[in-house]
Formats: C-alpha cells, sequence, structure tokens
C-alpha cells in the first residue's frame, strides 16, 4: 500500500477557554476565522463553538489527490456541528457533520458547498444524512471519518460505511477546519470534536510483478504482468512503451480495475539491443521502475519485396512504385499467404501521424489485432509465434488522416510498405482472393467515418462500412477509393478534389488510370455522395458516371442515394436516370429512404430518418452499417440475382 503519512493532528491540548484562532494544532497549523464567530479550547481538551456560527480554517491545506480526515464527535446536546476539509473558502468546501435531531434533516450528514450553493439530504446526488449509531446518546462519541481517493468520497460512522459520494464541483485540495450551528455552545452543551487528522497517502504506484528479460526480435515476449498497490476505485488506463527502443505492445494498452486488479501484455521487439520497458498510466500514480529487456535476432528473415505477386492489394487503392507499396485510402487492404511462423512488413515516413492510423490485422482464423501506428513505427509486426505451416494474413488500414496531406505526393500522411519479412527458408504462395472485383467512390458515409462512435479520424472504422459488406454479398473484392468530406465535383475541406477529378488518382500526381481505363477491371463500382459542398447535381453526377464508364467499361454502375442527406437524392436520381436515358443500361440505383423501424425504403420522398445510431444525423455507426447492408442487399440482389450469393443478415 502507498506510504501513509499524519500531516495534520488536532488533539485540542491547551489553555481551557482560549480561542482557536490563537491556538496551534499539535502539527504546527494556525487557524483563521472565516465568520463573526470563534471556537474555543474545552477544559477536557476538546473544540466548540463560543460565537455562533463558528467558521475556522486551518492553515494546512491537503495536496493529495488520496487522504483520509477523521474527528471524535461528543454529543453534549443537540446543536449541528461539522468538519470541514477540501476547504476552497467560506463557499467552497465538503464537510461531514452532526446534523441536530430537532432539524429537518436529522442525521450524521455529508455536506458540499460549491460557489455558496450547499447541497446535502439527496440534493445534487450528495448522500442523505445516515442514522447508524443514530439518535446517540448524550454524553456518547462517534468517530466519523471520510476517504478521499481523486473525486470518490467514502463517509464512514464508527467504522461502518454509511455514504458513497462522487463530485467534481469542488476541489478535495483544501483546508481542513471547524463549523458550528445556530447558537454557541458551552463546556456542558452543543457537540464537542476531538482527534481531527487527516492522513495523506503517498501517489499511489504501478508495479509489474512479472516480466521476461528477453526475447526474439519479431516473436511476442512472454507476458508482463502489471498492478497498482491501491485500491482501484477509479479504471486505470496504463501505456507500456519502449522509448526509443521501437516494437510492439500487444495490447496497446491495458485496464486496472477493482474486479480485473492485474493486467497483461507483450512485447515484439523490432531490433536487437537492450530495451527498457516502461509504463504510463492515466490516474497520476507512480510509474513503475523500468524493466530491462534484451532483444535478440533468434529467428532470421527473408525480405520480399513490395511488388512481389504474391501478394493481393485491395483493387485502385496501392500504388506500387519505387518499391513503395503506398495508400492513402481508409479501407485498404492486403492479403498474402507463407509458410513459417511470422509475418512483418518494413515502413517509412510515418513522422508527423497524429494517432489516428490504425491497422486491423487477421491470421488464419485467430482473433484480429489492431495496431495503432505512432512515429516510431518501422518494423511492425503483422504475425508471430504461430506454427511453422502454411497461414494466410490480411491487413486492413481501419483508420486513416482525413487530411489534405493525406492526398499530397510526397506526405507522411499515408501508409508507405517498403518491404515484408518471413521467415529465411520458407516460402510465399498467392492468397486466395474473390473472384469478382468492385470500387467505391463515396464520401464519409459510406467510408465508415465515426462509425466507432466518436467524431474525430480516431473513430473512424473503415471495415464495417455497408458498402464493403455488399461487395462481399457480390464474391468481390472491394477498393475503397472515396474521402471523407468530398463531394461529386467540389473540393473537400481536406482538401481533396471532387470525385470527378480525384477518381483517376491514388493521390494527388499518381493516376491510376493505365490507357484511361482502371487496371483491375472492376466487374462493380458503388457511387454514394451526400451533399458535401452542394456539388452532387444532375448534372455533375452524371458527369461521373460518364468518366467511370470509360474508365471501367464492363462495370455495373450501382448508384446508391445517401442513407439520410435528402439534399443529395435529386442529384444523385437525377444524374442516374439522365445517364440511362442516354442509352447505358448497364447500371441500378438503390433509393433509400425512412420508413420507421422498418429501415429504408425504395421510395425517396418517405423522409428523413432519425435513428439514434447515425452518429451525428449523418454518419451511420458500426450497428447501422450492418443494418444498412441488410436492408440494401436484397434490393440489389433482385437487380444482380446470379452473382449477389451471399445472404446479409
Amino acid at each position: 500500500m502507498p506510504n501513509a503519512v499524519t500531516s495534520f493532528n488536532e488533539t485540542a491540548i491547551g489553555t481551557a477557554g482560549s480561542l482557536i484562532t490563537a491556538h496551534t494544532s499539535d502539527s504546527g497549523s494556525t487557524y483563521t476565522n472565516l465568520a463573526a464567530g470563534n471556537g474555543v479550547i474545552t477544559a477536557a481538551g476538546k473544540v466548540r463553538s463560543s460565537v455562533s456560527p463558528m467558521r475556522i480554517a486551518s492553515a494546512f491545506k491537503t495536496t493529495k489527490r488520496r487522504y483520509t480526515v477523521q474527528a471524535s464527535f461528543e454529543v453534549k446536546s443537540d446543536l449541528t456541528t461539522s468538519v470541514f476539509f477540501g476547504g476552497q473558502d467560506i463557499n467552497n468546501h465538503y464537510t461531514f457533520a452532526y446534523s441536530k435531531a430537532s432539524g429537518s434533516a436529522p442525521g450524521w450528514s455529508f455536506f458540499r458547498a460549491a460557489g455558496g450553493s450547499a447541497s446535502n439530504n439527496g440534493n445534487s446526488g450528495a448522500p442523505t444524512p445516515s442514522t447508524v449509531n443514530w439518535p446517540p446518546a448524550i454524553g456518547s462519541t462517534h468517530i466519523l471519518r471520510c476517504e478521499v481517493t481523486n473525486d470518490l468520497m467514502q463517509l464512514y460512522v464508527d467504522d461502518t460505511l454509511v455514504s458513497t459520494y462522487t463530485d467534481t464541483a469542488v476541489s478535495k485540495q483544501g483546508f481542513v477546519g471547524f463549523s458550528s450551528g445556530d447558537t454557541a455552545a458551552t463546556d456542558t452543551t452543543g457537540v464537542h470534536i476531538d482527534n481531527v487528522t487527516v492522513t495523506e497517502y503517498s501517489p499511489a504506484a504501478l508495479t509489474i510483478t512479472s516480466a521476461p528479460t528477453s526475447g526474439n526480435v519479431g516473436a511476442a515476449s512472454t507476458a508482463f504482468t502489471v498492478a497498482a498497490d491501491e485500491i482501484i476505485t477509479t479504471p486505470i488506463v496504463v501505456t507500456p512503451t519502449a522509448g526509443s527502443g521501437g516494437g510492439q505492445f500487444t495490447p496497446a494498452t491495458v485496464t486496472l480495475t477493482n474486479a480485473s486488479p492485474t493486467a497483461s501484455f507483450t512485447y515484439t521487439p523490432a531490433s536487437a539491443g537492450t530495451k527498457s520497458i516502461t509504463t504510463t498510466n492515466d490516474q497520476g500514480l507512480t510509474n513503475a521502475p523500468a524493466q530491462s529487456f534484451v532483444a535478440t535476432s533468434g529467428v532470421s528473415y527473408a525480405t520480399i519485396a513490395v511488388d512481389d505477386p504474391a501478394v493481393f492489394y485491395s483493387p485502385e487503392n496501392w500504388r506500387v512504385s519505387g518499391g513503395i507499396a503506398r495508400a492513402v485510402d481508409e479501407g485498404a487492404y492486403f492479403r498474402r499467404r507463407f509458410t513459417g511462423t511470422s509475418l512483418a512488413i518494413n515502413v517509412s515516413q510515418i513522422a508527423g501521424w497524429a494517432g489516428y492510423q490504425k491497422l486491423r490485422v487477421q491470421t488464419d482464423d485467430l482473433p484480429y489485432q489492431d495496431i495503432q501506428l505512432n512515429a516510431s513505427s518501422s518494423r511492425i509486426v503483422l504475425a508471430s509465434g504461430l506454427a511453422d505451416a502454411e497461414h494466410e494474413t490480411e491487413m486492413d488500414i481501419v483508420s486513416m488522416f482525413r487530411g489534405s496531406s493525406a492526398w499530397t505526393s510526397g506526405s507522411g500522411f499515408s501508409l508507405r510498405i517498403t518491404s515484408y519479412e518471413v521467415d529465411a527458408g520458407r516460402t510465399v504462395l498467392a492468397p486466395t482472393r474473390l473472384p469478382h472485383t468492385a470500387l467505391l467512390f463515396g464520401s464519409s458515409s459510406s467510408m465508415g467515418v465515426f462509425a466507432a462512435g466518436a467524431g474525430v479520424d480516431s473513430g473512424n472504422d473503415a471495415t464495417v462500412s455497408f458498402v464493403r459488406a455488399l461487395a462481399r454479398g457480390l464474391n468481390a473484392e472491394l477498393g475503397m477509393c472515396g474521402h471523407g468530406g468530398q463531394g461529386v465535383a467540389s473540393t473537400s475541406g481536406a482538401g481533396v478534389p471532387g470525385a470527378t477529378t480525384a477518381y483517376s488518382s491514388y493521390y494527388s500526381g499518381a493516376s491510376r488510370l493505365v490507357n484511361g481505363k482502371f487496371a483491375s477491371n472492376p466487374d462493380y463500382i458503388f457511387v454514394v455522395y451526400g451533399s458535401n459542398g452542394d456539388s452532387n447535381t444532375a448534372s455533375t453526377y452524371l458527369d461521373l458516371l460518364n468518366k467511370l464508364r470509360a474508365a471501367a467499361p464492363n462495370a455495373t454502375l450501382i448508384c446508391i442515394t445517401h442513407p439520410v442527406q435528402t439534399s443529395s437524392w435529386p442529384g444523385t436520381i437525377g444524374g442516374y436516370n439522365a445517364f440511362v436515358a442516354a442509352g447505358d443500361t448497364n447500371a441500378v440505383l438503390i433509393e433509400g429512404g425512412a420508413a420507421g423501424a422498418a429501415g429504408l425504403t425504395e421510395s425517396p420522398t418517405v423522409g428523413v430518418p432519425t435513428w439514434a445510431s447515425f452518429y451525428d444525423g449523418l454518419h451511420p455507426t458500426a450497428a447501422k452499417h450492418a443494418q444498412l447492408a441488410g436492408i440494401y442487399g436484397p434490393k440489389l440482389g433482385r437487380f444482380i440475382p446470379r452473382r449477389f450469393n451471399v445472404t446479409i443478415a
């Protein structure tokens, strides 16, 4: 447990009748008067009020996040009397008190004053007075104690827990003092206070209770186990790090709770040498001492070039050139099959990444893992510790920074793979792939933006997009080529040009067309745009469809109206109708609208849905993406029945 120190102690030893404001506590604290009243030392060595109202503050102020304040209350007669703690001034503090039996709310009470407004007896969430050992006998003494941990306060009466209260209105770090009610006490009347103590605890600490001391480069270590040396009242998020030593922790963070007071993580070093493993936490605990870990090259690796034909890249997402495979699109993925025990990628130009970029990796049928990229990411282990056999791994870009630098050539805001690594002497094989190819040109609502329920790029999850599910239903690999905030013709707020311009490029200056065509020769192209920039008009939408047709002569164009943004529907529908009227019948229109709990209908005139599971009224959550796939799937199946052979529930 943390070290305990009694920082304040008042036993009221002094000259009988002397004022508290002229007295010094056992621990050396003086007192000041916050009101017109005062208090005195009794002949029995206790504190009582002498002039009402008594409001006395000590010079001592606790600075700790965890402490205990305790006092004894001797009941001579019925008079509200209390002990301050966490005091800032007369208008902002906490107290525990004897609330007189003749009052409106008798009992052992817990008060909070914030801005001069007092709360107790259930107001503002404060606990109601306790009747443990109540009413107290005249002449009896009772011990009140409050244990403070961060914003949690627990009040005990005679060692019985009577109230638990969490509050953030007033700082818990402040003075201790005394207060009394509407009349003065005497040596034989009122409630007398004695043995007031404040016990402070040094900051609690994390401990690493078990830790490996060595391991192999590219292989997950045995478990590090971390714990806290105190009772956990607030969940503690712990983040392990190797500093400049690099490598990868799985999971990236762990959480300690009262129910699960220990947690474990593994470390996969990216290079040989001695690493210093440390932890940080979000609750102000002292971090555990650094652990030394020696990484050795126990396994040798073979480097595989990014243009190796035995890797499948999602269509039209990856520019493979000059020894680098680069993707800027959320939802881009690759898949590869290999033999051996591990697979890693080497990457470049991570500097400047803002914590948004996250990968999701699954090998065989094992649980997937999420990998958060950062400025120290250089060698990223996708799989390790596998059986020495044949495996298949898929890596998806779950979220990516959507700023203009993601579009600008030369920026670090993209994923740049420079090579793959497998165990030396093992083989790489052509991975499995679905028989058809699909592309998506769309804006944020179809790209999984905010699908994880947070209004920042770290809350994106392209893997749950309803369009991805529809593509799987068509037995098609999907290249998600859209951008959040992008309009049909207008530039996004992040600087990405409209789709009528950007459709042909991986990023600025890097065309994805070969002789004017998509090299992937897609079977399907999904087009799903809202009203970004108000550029979704019948003419701009028709222009986009014509350009996509020129680049994909054989593709079925699947036009889907935005699930909720009705302002975009006339442009989508008008552009589609004009496209078909011009003689191109290899296109379908899936219309959306609201029909209450039943979901979408094919009529765009029904109205705008008000589903709570649209994150901000526009962006579907993961659950809503799944529902949309289940609604759109059967509609699409009616147009393409022979190929749409996967039921989406």
